[in-house]
């Protein structure tokens, strides 16, 4: 993209000194890593609130919290902002001369905006993507406007678009809006840092053909035909909402139907990365063999089927975290010792997982370790459900462990019956070229 910068004007005629960013209700600041702090809960960033702040460089907004006119306008510094959910509105011009803005992210695909305000985004000039949320009510007019680099914008089904929304510039020096199509320059007026000051200027710039991704028959559709801007159908497809209902050793997952949906995949955070644990045509999933009194990370995709047995991943949801439970332990005569488990052991290159049946009168389970330099057998975990995981051990090793039911007495555990040894041995690493 080629930007001409060629000042029109003298700058002791233009150049102003903007008045210093002005503080809303919930007494917004700004870190000293440049981030405008916005408290949790707040519901709105009032008007003009971080105006002209040339000190900001990345907003997060909380969810419900709405974005009034001018709350971030002139904030040429600002390179990120981030949408955590919904949103009442964002204001007209509240973006308006951020032209360092690179990245606007709305986290969930779900989230709902009334209504994103006239020239909120207007001389946004770094911004080069844009995918607004499945319930974005409608985009006023001009509201990205003149964002030269503007390449991709994405749009729901439901969502109507304001005259010239996207994709247009306008030249101030005749007052005639036209499509952006990388060759004809407009003359902008918009804001800028020199010697250290905030001034305002007016030149020339080019700005690039932007394409749309749009719903077939949507008001986008008929938007970019009416306009003549190029873009391209994509299938609606929201994201599945997920709740979830915990026992001791086990978590039931349920999500609503998505329409267009082929299949689910249930997916759990494991290591810091998804891991698939299941792929359904069902709204739920139960996922087993748990320990208790512990917190699992799922997220759920709606997939797409391409051939048999195999699919691509449409649109996941947001990730949900949930905590089985921990049985409370009632004092109660015991008609006898718990017998000892019967266990059975996998294992992988640096983890081993045994997994037992419920054993009669037994409270909880304490899996042992063997510590060979002590010549001895140490608690490793005493676990209420009926599956440990023993995890951060060496491939290709050699491991021993006693599983021994434990039953309460007087609040306090005694032990019942103890597995023989069980021993296994962790997987070697195998290297490839």
């Amino acid at each position: 993209m080629k930007k001409i910068i060629s000042l029109l004007l003298t700058m002791a005629m233009t150049a102003l000194l903007l008045p210093a960013a002005s503080v809303c209700a919930a007494d917004l600041t700004v870190s000293k890593s440049g981030k405008a702090v916005i408290p949790q809960n707040t519901k709105k960033v009032s008007a003009g609130a971080f105006k002209s702040n040339t000190d900001v460089t990345s907003a997060v907004i909380p969810d419900g919290c709405a974005v009034e006119n001018e709350a971030f306008a002139n904030c040429v510094n600002l390179k990120s902002v981030t949408f955590e959910g919904s949103s009442a509105y964002i204001g007209s011009e509240a973006f308006l001369n951020c032209t360092s803005l690179e990245k606007l992210t709305f986290k969930k695909p779900n989230a709902s905006i009334k209504y994103i305000g006239e020239s909120a985004f207007k001389n946004c000039f770094a911004l080069e993507t844009v995918t607004l949320p499945s319930k974005t009510g409608e985009i006023r007019e001009f509201a990205f406007g003149n964002c030269i680099a503007l390449k991709t914008f994405t749009v729901p089904k439901v969502t109507s678009v304001g005259t010239r929304a996207a994709g247009y510039m306008l030249n101030e020096k005749t007052g005639e809006y036209f499509i952006a199509d990388g060759k004809t320059e407009a003359y902008i007026s918009y804001y800028r840092m020199f010697n250290g000051d905030l001034l305002e200027w007016y030149s020339p710039n080019t700005g690039c053909a932007v394409s749309m991704n749009v719903v077939k028959d949507s008001a986008a559709e008929k938007y970019a035909h009416d306009s003549g801007i190029s873009c391209s159908v994509y299938k609606s497809v929201e994201a599945p909402e997920v709740t979830a209902s915990a026992g001791t050793d086990s978590i039931v997952l349920k999500w609503n139907k998505i329409e267009g949906a082929d299949a689910y995949r249930v997916s759990f955070l494991n290591n810091g990365k998804f891991s698939e644990y299941k792929t359904t045509t069902a709204k739920m999933c139960t996922v087993d063999g748990l320990e208790s009194g512990k917190s699992y990370t799922f997220k759920v995709s709606v997939l797409n089927k391409v051939k048999a047995n195999k699919y691509s991943e449409l649109i996941s949801s947001e990730k949900i975290t949930v905590t089985t439970t921990v049985p409370e332990i009632v004092e109660k005569p015991k008609p006898g010792i718990p017998e000892a488990p019967s266990v059975t052991a996998e294992a992988s290159t640096d983890s081993i997982t045994l997994r037992w049946k419920k054993i009669k009168n037994a409270d909880a389970y304490q899996v042992r370790i063997y510590n060979s330099e002590k010549n001895r057998y140490e608690k490793y975990k005493n676990v209420y459900g009926r599956s440990c995981t023993v995890t951060g051990l060496k491939s290709g090793t050699e491991y021993k462990f006693k599983v021994i039911s434990l039953y309460s007495v007087r609040n306090k555990y005694s032990e019942g019956k103890s597995t023989d040894d069980i021993v296994i041995s962790t997987a070697d690493i195998v290297k490839t070229k």
